[in-house]
């Protein structure tokens, strides 16, 4: 399996010098090993700064979202064709786009396509709600949005997987080991219901959720998680650099 990735997600926050001066901290404190990827996801708009501050290092540098149309009458949005001079990856499917913009498996699946055409890798978000948990269709969210989002895609080598349960985003609980590890045991067989299974098996998984320095290596270290997609601490520098340092050590 390929080393670790550590990926920041800053969501709708900091400001042009803030996003500038996370960026430099980061980057001048990563470690110089190089047994993770890391990589940022600032907000739209300070994309070119912090692809600028980036310059020279190892970190990689993505988007929060895409509108799947190159060009055309859509005021507001974003393409990926206007950010692949900018970026190597984008965020589809997170739980806040599906529940605040009512995003469905199918328009994310258009997402997903676009992307890959415009040579953008994709970090695709799967997971369950705290009712869909409890009313015991964890198996079958999972399942549906993996082979809905993923239809009609037959190369996986430019698309990771990122199990973020909705019920520990934001909310400050994060999943036991034990609930991560299931979740991803969940993916990892519905992706082996799409493809064959080295493609499954080759396939990179995260866990999201209220990740942070505390619990990195207990989360990490569970078998099937390849790295971790991190919303709140990757806005503290020092969070988000501990987070890198405990992903290093871990083989």
């Amino acid at each position: 399996m390929n080393r670790k990735i550590i990926a920041g997600n800053w969501k709708m926050n900091t400001s042009l010098e803030e996003a500038r001066q996370l960026s430099k901290t980061i980057k001048e404190n990563v470690p110089t090993t190089t047994n993770t990827e890391i990589i940022l996801f600032p907000p739209f708009i300070y994309l070119p700064a912090v692809a600028n501050e980036l310059k020279g290092s190892r970190i990689k540098l993505g988007a929060q979202n895409i509108f799947p149309d190159n060009q055309g009458a859509f005021t507001g949005e974003i393409s990926p064709k206007m950010i692949k001079d900018f970026c190597e990856f984008t965020i589809v499917g997170h739980s806040e786009r599906r529940s605040l913009f009512n995003e469905s498996n199918h328009f994310i699946n258009q997402k997903i396509i676009a992307s890959l055409e415009n040579n953008l890798k994709v970090i695709l978000c799967v997971g369950e709600t705290f009712e869909q948990k409890n009313n015991g269709l964890t198996t079958q969210t999972l399942t549906n949005q993996i082979e809905e989002s993923l239809m009609e895609i037959h190369d996986f080598k430019n698309i990771t997987i990122a199990y973020e349960p909705v019920w520990a985003i934001g909310t400050g609980v994060s999943a036991t080991p034990d609930d991560c590890r299931a979740g991803i045991e969940i993916v990892r067989r519905a992706l082996k219901n799409i493809s064959d299974f080295t493609s499954a098996d080759s396939m990179q998984i995260l866990y999201g959720g209220s990740m942070n320095s505390k619990n990195t290596t207990s989360l990490l270290t569970q078998n099937g998680v390849n790295g971790g997609l991190i919303g709140g601490a990757s806005l503290k520098a020092q969070d988000f650099i501990d987070i890198i340092k405990q992903a290093e050590q871990i083989k």
